[in-house]
């Protein structure tokens, strides 16, 4: 069989969707044309399992690596060149409109997304859903500003609502934090921060008046820096920055005495110390002496002064003839002196 018709009989099953049998005509005519660009085309189309050129293109993958494409690129004339060029320009748009297909549906889902949102996390993870397009790409910009003016007004809802439920100068503090977030650029924004500001500074000071007034029960260190951190917290509301500076001072004295007197009574500590081991020791002194007067006066009693006593009742019922008392008297004084 003649190449060519071995080929156009390889492109006839390709396009059936026969692909072994294609590929076995494709074979067979590169043993016979071995530089055949057409036959290695053919092999291309087996490869990626395209019916024809245009499905090969159709499908997105990046066919130009392919050793058989490179060997058709290799021994292909002009005309056949074109066709190849041609077939990867194809390529090229197909794997452009699939972006731009991808990204339209991305887009679509995004919009999606801010339609549903309703907390500010729900729009700022939008925001940066958005922020992946282009610049400029559809009405993304704008949409993006959108987002955020929808967080803005979310915030600002959630800082009044506090600040209608503020009562005490932490509530008024937290509240300044909530509108000085949203910027100062907003003129309704700094009204409300000034005002939270405000109340925080005198509701700050009145505490720090009132913990002052509290130092006469307790004047420990603590205390005086609760003193000195509520007047700094009432910022320049009165004369509270210099009443600041005054308890801080305070502290710092407070501090000196309390580490001068914690040296005192370590020192009297040491002292009680000595004079406990001063007393211990005259004490064992004393009972080692009552103990050595105890042992002399229990011998001399034992030792001495009974046996005289037994000895003396020994010599009177001797002399008196009473010989079997003085036996027994003589028992007893060998019993107490351990013998004669």
């Amino acid at each position: 069989m003649k190449t060519e018709a071995c080929i156009d009989r390889g492109f006839d099953f390709a396009e059936k969707g026969l692909f072994k049998k294609a590929d076995r005509f494709f074979d067979i005519a590169l043993k016979e044309s071995a530089e055949n660009a057409r036959a290695y085309f053919g092999k291309l189309l087996v490869e990626f399992k395209a019916k024809t050129p245009e499905e090969l293109a159709k499908r997105c993958m990046d066919f130009t690596k392919s050793e058989n494409y490179k060997k058709a690129n290799e021994y292909a004339d002009g005309s056949f060149k074109r066709k190849l060029n041609s077939c990867v320009k194809e390529y090229e748009k197909a794997i452009k409109d699939r972006e731009t297909l991808k990204i339209s549906a991305r887009y679509t889902i995004v919009k999606l997304h801010m339609d549903e949102a309703k907390t500010v996390a729900d729009y700022e993870k939008v925001v940066e859903e958005f922020k992946t397009f282009e610049e400029n790409y559809i009405d993304v910009d704008k949409l993006l500003k959108e987002c955020k003016e929808r967080i803005f007004n979310i915030k600002f809802n959630e800082a009044i609502l506090a600040k209608g439920n503020a009562k005490t100068a932490q509530d008024f503090s937290a509240c300044a934090d909530m509108f000085e977030a949203l910027g100062t650029e907003h003129e309704e924004v700094k009204e409300h921060l000034d005002f939270c500001r405000n109340n925080a500074s005198v509701l700050y000071y009145k505490a720090a008046e009132s913990l002052a007034e509290e130092l006469a029960l307790d004047q420990s260190i603590e205390m005086y820096t609760r003193v000195a951190r509520s007047y700094e917290l009432a910022g320049d509301y009165l004369d509270a920055e210099e009443k600041a500076k005054k308890f801080r001072a305070l502290c710092g004295g407070v501090a000196e005495q309390i580490a001068e007197n914690e040296v005192i009574m370590q020192e009297t500590r040491e002292l009680n110390k000595k004079a406990r081991r001063k007393s211990f020791l005259k004490f064992l002194i004393f009972a080692l002496i009552v103990s050595v007067i105890a042992a002399g006066v229990a011998y001399w009693y034992f030792y001495v002064y009974k046996p005289n006593q037994i000895y003396s009742q020994v010599h009177m019922l001797f002399n008196n003839g009473s010989y079997i008392e003085t036996l027994k008297a003589l028992g007893d004084l060998a019993a107490n002196t351990g013998g004669f």
